[in-house]
């Protein structure tokens, strides 16, 4: 008669269908069957013929046997054929899936925290409340919003001195090096404090100034 921890064994090698030690068995069916229970089943397979029982070295090793194996035939190859391309369908979709939700994920550690966004609401909160006292002032002194045409000639007598200021920016960096050599870096330093005197970078202005700039 066979035992219960016989047919679990037996169950287990025809699924794996690979040689297990003693010891492999045991702890692959994580405690169901205890070790020396195990060995009885093991050996008790092999001696009835349903288990083959192979001697490496110090090592015994157990195997079904392949004849005893069930066998598919053409329907069966079939259906097992359909199904598995189900489940690779099944797998693709979940991958899609999973990627899509890694996507929110990614979105969501990059956005504000809530912290961040009270924050920033009460910023914005506080900027609108400085506009509106600001446009209140303004009404109660009876200022009148500029016209479009105001703004135009604003705008106009801006670009004017900026391109004014470029060039001047520019004929005294050009003089200051032609200089340099003569009287110093240091005397060149003293004259720019004195007269404060920068010459600070702005390439996109000078950029646009040599455009505009007429030949």
């Amino acid at each position: 008669m066979t035992s219960v921890a016989e047919e679990l064994i037996l169950t287990y090698m025809r699924q794996q269908n690979r040689p297990f030690a003693l010891t492999d068995v045991h702890l692959n069916l994580k405690g169901a069957v205890t070790k020396p229970a195990a060995q009885k089943a093991l050996l008790a397979l092999a001696d009835s013929g349903k288990l083959l029982k192979k001697e490496y070295g110090k090592s015994l090793l157990f195997l079904v046997k392949q004849n005893s194996l069930e066998t598919l035939d053409k329907d069966g190859l079939t259906a097992l054929g359909q199904e598995t391309a189900l489940k690779k369908q099944e797998l693709i979709e979940t991958k899609k899936l999973l990627a899509a939700r890694q996507a929110e994920a990614e979105t969501v550690a990059a956005s504000p925290s809530n912290t961040q966004l009270v924050e920033q609401v009460a910023l914005a909160t506080a900027h609108c409340t400085a506009l509106e006292k600001q446009l209140a002032e303004l009404k109660s002194s009876g200022a009148k919003p500029m016209t479009d045409e105001e703004v135009a000639v604003y705008d106009k007598s801006l670009d004017f001195w900026r391109k004014a200021w470029i060039s001047r920016r520019k004929a005294v960096k050009d003089l200051l090096v032609m200089v340099s050599d003569a009287l110093g870096k240091e005397e060149v330093a003293s004259i720019m404090d004195q007269f404060s005197i920068t010459l600070e970078e702005d390439t996109e202005a000078e950029e646009q100034f040599v455009q505009n700039e007429p030949r």
